[in-house]
């Protein structure tokens, strides 16, 4: 506020005194009209300086921690407040109904993260179903069989005659030395116990035959075979590489083709280099056969040339139930018979869990738990619709945790009806209510899609889990100033950084497609275009092991690999450090601090008398004018920072100005 402000008698103006009526007795020209102004009004500047006062203390509050609000913290009060920025908002309500909400909602939110958290982990029970999976894989895939050669396990099948020493040699060793009680079908350990397929590692059981599904292509023959007939002069067939083209429908050795739909299996591609078709020419093997029926079945499928060089996958699945810790374990070993006479072993598994035991009361108050637990995403849900409807949706969403809470509410119901969904399984039901009974199940389902269900659940869960924790450092800047910097510093450099990642995703594509081109061939690691994307990844983030890469050339080769090393390395890395360096120097430098959780930190650490105290030391602060001069008048540079200080800080137009509110009282000097 400067002088011009204050009151006068009039304005400024071009008006002449009457002098120039009268003309000059000489004969000269009149004398030209000169400006005037009005005195200064002192009495009046007073009044004014009451009325301002007024309005500093019915719009604004004297809280220290409301330094800079501007009206964008208003609004953000406002929304967080749950009340609308309108013409009556005040601050000081706001404020009160903003600490009372924030404290209910932190430990409503602290509840819930808790409960969700125990819920998530008990469920899934990582640790023993970690355990499962282990002994399952090292049981099934590092046993160690016999072969012409020497013994190998089952990574190192790389020919069909030793796909065939797996079944006939490798399997029988964890599929048929566990013996059980005829009658009752425990485990049993007598000498007079059954030996057969029913148990693997004594405690597991098999709950359905195992099947084998053999996938075939077509003869090709003439100009319809892939290949150059001008090297192979009496080329007349040739068995091409998998595609659903040259998929084979027609019987084989007098077993008709079944589709998946047929066979209720899905199509299936995991670690594989093809993406198979769910159906093909199936051989099962019931439960409870013996040893000697098993090899026999194995033998004779050898004898008959069951696989030969028109097969192109074979799929061995099994399921078992852990009855100790409620787990189901699906193993599906794949054998990938490759055009160019080599076989690729492949295995997937998935550990799952069934429907919900009545017997077991621990699994019914997890699955209510649970039920609760999404219950209180839900209740979120309604809150923020709710606070959406009083604020209006630009204010609400001004916060950029209200957008991850769209994400989450969005995961939780597909998650929510997806967990019914996989209860209302087939498969899942014919477990329910199949097992217990004395009879082993005959009918087989596709467990692998099971699994891949229940896993996609649990991977969907974990992203509720991060962003929920994530969502917590929303509250952590009410508990710590520093705390509050350093998130204050991610979010201003979050838009450099995302344009850092995009220069990275940019980089990492580019430089796969020419590792891939130049390398694919020779080095492992970039024999198809997504294993090399996947390789840069564990360079950027592994030491790096050039060995390969340089023998494969040693000029060209070396050139492309340090270009990555310099541009990587040396320019991107250091970027991404200056941009954060850069963030958090002016997060120091401004030393800006959320004036709402400010406020609440200083009151959560202040006993409740010391700051009633302090309210009333800030009521009573006062401004006093400085005394005028013995002329009446005020010195302008004194008069320009009083009034500053007392209406410079005032809400003007709805808006908040960006400094202080001291609160003024006025005192009449002589």
């Amino acid at each position: 506020m400067s002088l011009k402000q204050f009151p006068s008698h009039g304005k400024f103006s071009q008006e002449s005194d009457r002098r120039h009526e009268f003309k000059d007795p000489e004969g000269f020209r009149a004398i030209p009209p000169r400006l005037k102004a009005e005195v200064f009004d002192v009495n009046r500047s007073w009044k004014m300086l009451r009325q301002k006062k007024k309005a500093v203390q019915g719009e604004n509050v004297a809280l220290s921690g409301f330094k800079g609000m501007n009206r964008n913290d208003a609004a953000r009060l406002a929304a967080a407040a749950g009340v609308r920025l309108s013409a009556d908002f005040s601050v000081e309500q706001a404020v009160a109904n903003f600490g009372v909400m924030k404290l209910r909602e932190l430990y409503a939110y602290a509840f819930f993260l808790a409960l969700f958290t125990t819920v998530t982990y008990l469920n899934r029970d990582f640790y023993q179903g970690n355990m499962i999976y282990n002994t399952g894989q090292n049981a099934i895939i590092n046993v160690r069989f016999e072969t012409p050669e020497r013994p190998i396990n089952f990574r190192e099948i790389s020919h069909t005659a030793d796909f065939w020493d797996y079944l006939t040699k490798g399997m029988p060793q964890y599929l048929l030395v566990d013996g059980y009680d005829a009658a009752t079908l425990q485990p049993s350990e007598a000498n007079d116990a059954q030996k057969g397929l029913l148990y693997v590692l004594r405690y597991n059981q098999l709950i359905q035959p195992i099947r084998m599904r053999q996938v075939r292509v077509k003869v090709q023959t003439g100009l319809e075979c892939e290949a150059n007939i001008n090297i192979i002069a009496e080329f007349d067939e040739c068995s091409p590489v998998y595609k659903a083209k040259y998929l084979d429908d027609s019987s084989h050795l007098g077993t008709p083709y079944q589709s998946g739909e047929a066979l209720k299996t899905a199509s299936f591609g995991r670690s594989t280099t093809h993406h198979y078709d769910g159906g093909g020419y199936v051989v099962d093997l019931p439960l409870l056969m013996t040893p000697e029926q098993t090899v026999s079945k194995f033998e004779e499928l050898r004898k008959a040339r069951w696989v030969d060089k028109h097969t192109r996958a074979v799929f061995i699945d099994m399921v078992t139930y852990n009855p100790t810790n409620l787990f189901y374990l699906s193993v599906r070993l794949t054998f990938e018979f490759l055009p160019y006479g080599d076989v690729r072993p492949a295995y997937s598994f998935r550990i799952f869990k069934g429907d919900v035991i009545a017997s077991q009361i621990d699994q019914v108050v997890l699955f209510w738990l649970d039920i609760v637990a999404f219950c209180f995403i839900f209740l979120y849900v309604f809150f923020d619709i709710f606070r959406v409807f009083r604020v209006g949706f630009t204010v609400h969403f001004r916060n950029p945790y209200n957008w991850a809470n769209l994400i989450i509410y969005g995961i939780a119901i597909y998650v929510f009806v997806k967990k019914f969904e996989y209860l209302g399984l087939a498969a899942i039901r014919a477990l329910s209510d199949e097992k217990g009974g004395k009879t082993p199940m005959t009918t087989v389902y596709d467990y692998e899609s099971v699994g891949w269900y229940y896993n996609e659940m649990e991977c969907l869960t974990g992203y509720i889990a991060m962003l929920c924790w994530i969502k917590l450092l929303d509250y952590l800047k009410y508990l710590s100033k520093r705390m509050a910097a350093l998130v204050d510093t991610i979010a201003r450099c979050a838009w450099e950084c995302s344009i850092w990642f995009t220069m990275l995703f940019v980089i990492v594509v580019a430089y796969s497609q020419a590792f891939y081109i130049a390398l694919g061939p020779e080095i492992d690691g970039f024999d198809s275009y997504s294993r090399a994307l996947g390789t840069m990844m564990i360079w950027i983030f592994d030491v790096v092991d050039y060995s390969q890469v340089l023998s494969a050339d040693q000029i060209l080769a070396s050139g492309l690999f340090l270009s990555f090393q310099v541009v990587y390395s040396m320019l991107l890395v250091n970027m991404f450090i200056v941009i954060l360096l850069r963030s958090y120097n002016d997060v120091k430098n401004l030393n800006h601090d959320d004036p709402v959780a400010a406020e609440l930190r200083k009151k959560g650490k202040l006993p409740r008398g010391v700051q009633a105290r302090l309210s009333t030391e800030r009521s009573n602060q006062s401004l006093t004018i400085p005394r005028l001069r013995a002329d009446g008048a005020m010195p302008q540079s004194r008069v320009a920072r009083s009034a500053r200080a007392v209406a410079g800080k005032s809400m003007v137009r709805g808006e908040f100005a960006r400094g202080p509110a001291p609160r003024v009282t006025v005192t009449r000097l002589a």
